[in-house]
């Protein structure tokens, strides 16, 4: 016998499920808010860290272990979930000032936020204020505080590194400037230190810098072994109306000459082919060497 059964009843009873089921997905679609307005960082060892001059550029959020996205901040963004969670972000750099190339700095410890508690619809402001990893070694430190340079000019330089106080210093009292008139036309000044210890096979070493300078400066290391010498430039400094910070990876170019016994950095600009050059003014600051 054919069983009869009461069709609008069914009808409404599907409809019901339906608007439940609804209505529970659209509560779980509403995501919680992040706003991120600025990174900082803090040096708990200015003797040993330097300054605590940085461009972190975004942030690198994680939500329970898990990355959630990079966002350039000031930002705002969605994260589709609720509750306590726990939170950490990483500090995004440019490397060697390169837009396309975004990491997060590896020196910089993780901004460890702990349990954060995640409202449906709300937003939560967060600024993380990142520091220097325990593990990371400076090599090497100048920030012409002491009114001294450790860069010298080499043999084919015709101008050294001046300590110079005044409006064109970044920050602190004092800072480098490299001067290029008249028939004075190329410099390039090296580190007093020769660095035996940097890693060699692929861990990372970076050089940071802020700098201003009015027409192209060249970056990078030279390496010396009991047989040769080779000298590799990293970066072209283009020229900057204000203070600039890079972080300058020196990796690849370690590891190509990881035979050599030790290295040096190096800076240059003008040319020597030049008869005559225009006034042109370099100022670095803020140096470090990071391993």
């Amino acid at each position: 016998m054919m069983k009869l059964y009461n069709l609008p009843l069914l009808l409404t009873t599907a409809l019901m499920v339906s608007l439940i089921s609804c209505n529970r997905n659209n509560i779980e679609g509403i995501p919680s808010y992040i706003s991120v307005e600025a990174a900082g960082l803090t040096v708990d060892k200015p003797s040993i860290e330097g300054s605590s001059s940085h461009n972190i550029v975004d942030v690198w959020v994680y939500v329970n272990n898990n990355l959630q996205g990079v966002y350039e901040y000031p930002t705002t963004f969605p994260i589709l979930a609720s509750g306590e969670v726990e939170m950490f972000m990483r500090a995004g750099i440019k490397a060697n000032g390169i837009a396309s190339t975004r990491y997060y700095y590896p020196f910089y410890d993780v901004c460890n936020l702990g349990t954060v508690n995640l409202v449906r619809g709300e937003t939560i402001t967060i600024n993380p204020v990142f520091t220097y990893r325990s593990t990371a070694t400076f090599g090497w430190i100048e920030g012409f505080e002491n009114q001294q340079t450790s860069l010298s000019p080499s043999s084919i330089s015709e101008v050294g590194v001046n300590v110079i106080s005044g409006d064109d210093v970044y920050e602190g009292n004092f800072c480098g400037e490299i001067s290029l008139y008249d028939s004075t036309t190329y410099f390039e000044v090296v580190t007093d230190e020769s660095f035996y210890d940097v890693p060699r096979y692929g861990n990372a070493v970076y050089l940071e810098l802020d700098y201003r300078v009015d027409t192209t400066m060249m970056v990078g290391i030279t390496a010396y072994s009991s047989t040769d010498i080779e000298q590799a430039i990293v970066v072209y400094l283009n020229t900057t109306d204000s203070w600039n910070k890079i972080y300058i990876n020196l990796t690849n170019q370690i590891v190509q000459y990881n035979t050599a016994e030790y290295y040096k950095i190096f800076f240059m600009g003008g040319s020597p082919a030049l008869d005559t050059f225009p006034e042109k003014h370099f100022y670095i600051d803020n140096i470090k060497l990071v391993y």
